[in-house]
């Protein structure tokens, strides 16, 4: 009889990584769990609640309206991130993924949920894995530059209206780390052989080493094409515009009294903090950052809380189509990419 693994050795490996798993969401709840508990002992969250329970229902109606047009839009720029990859689907089809990917990062404890099925869906429409992986690898590089950019435009603003010259310097250099890394990006696949002569094979094996170059070959492609990058870059502007709007539109609602200049200039890096993959679903970290950025040009706590937690309810309402969604879908068959563009090749 051939030689095998002991059952309970088997088993190990799916048990610690779920145990991992487990761990990693647990502990991110908890710092949310913290910060919010910091916030609110801090802070007097009857007050915000308060706010937030008289809040206007047209500017409800109206934040919504944005939400749903921040997820089109960023349907529209992953299209076209794809289309300059030679990968053809339909901008509602690519709405509908969006929409469920949401319900996954408002549910699980991070972002890689939502961008998993973002991958897995475009995958068994019939696009290459890594072609599937790349598109979405590259459409949140293209929101963050739209960041940069939006973050760049408004900075005059940031030099009138906040005091503190520490949170301008830091929007500053957040603008110039974002164009440094895409810079890096664009000519990874250039230096790579260069570091694979320098670094051990463990820390850089070959499987992904050809992740890294096909990444900075496919963002030359996006990103140097002047009929791509332009309407591109436009789409990645739009979709924080709208967020901002969102945002906004929250906060009239609730009353305060901000013009919608300052909105621009401190809500784009609030939702860039909520991305880091520090707490479940952005809570704690994105309201901390909401209380100190608007605390900056004189709104008082109580206030920017209420707005960051109305902000989170409503991603969350709005995410639940999603839910539905995925549940009515499943795991039916995928209507194939048209054009034959499925490959792994450039188009």
């Amino acid at each position: 009889m051939a030689e095998g693994k002991d059952p309970e050795e088997q088993g190990k490996g799916p048990a610690a990584k779920y145990g991992q798993r487990l761990a990693a969401a647990l502990a991110k709840s908890a710092v949310s769990v913290g910060l919010l508990w910091a916030l609110f002992s801090i802070y007097d969250v009857e007050a915000a609640f308060r706010r937030i329970a008289a809040i206007d229902p047209l500017w409800i109606i109206a934040a919504f309206a944005a939400f749903a047009a921040a997820v089109f839009i960023a349907a529209a720029r992953w299209q076209m991130v794809l289309r300059a990859l030679g990968v053809n689907v339909s901008v509602i089809s690519l709405n509908v993924l969006l929409v469920i990917a949401v319900f996954f990062n408002q549910t699980l404890p991070s972002n890689l949920g939502g961008d998993a099925m973002r991958v897995w869906r475009l995958f068994r429409r019939g696009a290459g894995l890594q072609r599937a992986i790349g598109s979405v690898l590259l459409d949140h590089v293209v929101s963050l530059v739209g960041l940069a950019l939006l973050v760049l435009i408004a900075l005059p603003w940031a030099v009138s209206l906040i005091a503190d010259k520490a949170i301008v310097a830091a929007l500053v250099l957040m603008v110039v780390a974002i164009l440094t890394g895409l810079g890096v990006l664009l000519l990874l696949d250039r230096v790579a052989p260069f570091m694979t002569r320098l670094l051990p094979a463990w820390l850089l094996p070959a499987r992904l080493l050809d992740v890294v170059m096909q990444l900075s070959a496919d963002a030359r492609t996006v990103f140097l094409r002047r009929r791509v990058v332009g309407p591109l870059l436009l789409l990645a502007i739009g979709a924080h515009l709208v967020a901002v709007v969102m945002m906004a539109a929250l906060a009239y609602g609730l009353g305060m009294g901000v013009n919608f200049g300052a909105f621009m200039v401190l809500v784009p890096p609030a939702v860039l903090a909520s991305l880091v993959p520090l707490s479940f679903a952005g809570w704690g970290v994105r309201e901390g950052a909401m209380v100190a950025l608007l605390g900056s040009i004189g709104i008082v706590p109580e206030e920017a809380l209420a707005l960051s937690v109305a902000f989170g309810v409503l991603y969350l309402i709005g995410s639940l189509p999603g839910g539905i969604l995925w549940l009515v879908t499943g795991n039916r068959a995928e209507p194939t990419i048209s054009n034959g563009a499925a490959g792994e090749g450039k188009g």
